[in-house]
C-alpha cells in the first residue's frame, strides 16, 4: 500500500503475569543490506500490566509486539486504535485483539498457532521416512488454502500471507530434511541402549590429551555446550546444584564443541566444573554415531561406560536425577 502523510496510532492492553517491566513495538527495516528491528514506541507497564503508546505510520505494515521474552506480529493501518491483551504462561494461546482491526489480527494471532500446532502434530505422527515428504507437502498445500481464504476477508492482508506462503515453500525443504533427522534420531535413542561409548578422545584445561576411559568405574553424565550456546548457558546453575549434591559419587563431565579453545578455557574455569573437555572441530568426528548436531545434550552411561541414554533430560527439568 502506497505511503501517505504519517498518521498517529496507539496501542494499548494488558499482559497478564508480566515478565518484564515494558513493552515494545518495532517495525522491520533493512540496514547495510540485512534485515533488523528498530523500535517504534515502547511504554511501561503500570501495577496492573497495562500500558499505552503511540506511534506513527504512513502506511499498512506489519509490527512486530514484544513484551521483553516473546513477539507476536500485528498488522495496523495508519491512524488505528488497537487493544490486545494476553497471558504470559499462555502467550500465542491467550492472544487477543480488540478496537481497529481486531478481526483480522485476531485471525493473525489465530493462524500462527494453528501453522505452530499442525507442524508439531505433522513433527509428532511422522513415523518413518518414507512418508515424511507427502506429509510435509500436505500441510503447505492446507496452511495455504487457509492463507488464501484469510486474504479474501482480509485484502489489506494479501502481500503479507503471499510473503508466508512463499515462505512455506522456501522452508519445506528444511522441514522435511530436519523431520527425517527427527526419526532416525528417536531410532538410534532406542538402538544405543546397553551399547558401549566411544572412548571419546579431547583435551583437559591444561591442554594434556583426555579421554572419556578415565571416568569408568562411576555413572557418568556428558554435557554438550559451547561457550557462544545461550540455552546451553541457561542451563549451567542446575547442572552446577547437581555436581554439587552428587559429584561424590557420579562424574559430571562438560565437553566444549564447535567452540573456541581459548573462550573455552576461561569459561570453564570461572564456571568450576570438576570435569571438563574440549573436542576440536576436526575431531568431532567421533559424535557422529550419537548424532549431536545440537546444542544443548546430554548423556549418561552406566560404571561400565555403556550408554544408558543418549539423549538424557536437561538438568533444569529435575528429570535427569531419575538416571543416578
Amino acid at each position: 500500500m502506497a505511503a501517505h502523510a504519517a498518521q498517529p496510532n496507539r496501542l494499548s492492553g494488558r499482559i497478564i503475569a508480566p515478565t518484564g517491566d515494558s513493552v515494545f513495538v518495532q517495525q522491520a527495516v533493512v540496514v547495510s543490506g540485512k534485515a533488523s528491528e528498530r523500535t517504534l514506541a515502547a511504554a511501561k507497564l503500570d501495577a496492573n500490566g497495562g500500558f499505552r503508546m503511540a506511534f506513527d505510520l504512513d502506511s499498512a505494515q506489519a509490527l512486530t509486539f514484544f513484551d521483553g521474552n516473546e513477539i507476536t506480529q500485528f498488522f495496523a493501518l495508519p491512524g488505528e486504535q488497537q487493544e490486545l491483551t494476553l497471558h504470559t504462561a499462555y502467550f500465542d494461546e491467550s492472544l487477543y485483539f480488540a478496537g481497529d482491526g481486531a478481526g483480522r489480527n485476531n485471525a493473525l494471532a489465530g493462524l500462527a498457532l494453528a501453522n505452530e500446532n499442525e507442524w508439531n502434530r505433522v513433527a509428532q505422527d511422522a513415523a518413518d521416512t518414507a512418508h515424511v515428504d507427502e506429509q510435509v507437502d500436505a500441510l503447505v498445500e492446507r496452511l495455504a488454502k487457509v492463507m488464501d481464504e484469510y486474504a479474501v476477508a482480509y485484502p489489506e492482508l494479501a502481500n503479507l500471507l503471499a510473503e508466508r506462503k512463499a515462505a512455506d515453500l522456501q522452508g519445506a525443504a528444511q522441514q522435511k530434511q530436519w523431520m527425517q533427522s527427527r526419526i532416525l534420531f528417536k531410532k538410534r535413542v532406542v538402538e544405543m541402549v546397553g551399547q558401549p561409548m566411544t572412548n571419546l578422545m579431547g583435551r583437559d584445561l591444561d591442554g594434556g590429551k583426555l579421554d572419556l576411559a578415565r571416568y569408568k568405574g562411576r555413572i557418568t553424565v556428558l554435557d554438550f555446550w559451547a561457550t557462544w550456546c545461550g540455552p546451553c548457558k541457561a542451563e549451567m546453575p542446575a547442572w552446577e546444584a547437581l555436581q554439587k549434591e552428587y559429584g561424590d559419587r557420579i562424574n559430571f563431565v562438560s565437553i566444549s564443541v564447535w567452540d573456541n579453545e581459548d573462550k573455552w578455557k576461561e569459561m570453564s574455569k570461572s564456571l568450576g566444573h570438576a570435569h571438563s573437555m574440549f573436542i576440536p572441530k576436526t575431531d568431532l568426528g567421533q559424535l557422529e554415531p550419537y548424532m549431536v548436531n545440537a546444542i544443548p545434550r546430554y548423556m549418561v552411561l552406566d560404571k561400565d561406560l555403556r550408554i544408558v541414554t543418549i539423549d538424557a533430560p536437561r538438568p533444569s527439568s529435575g528429570e535427569l536425577q531419575k538416571f543416578f
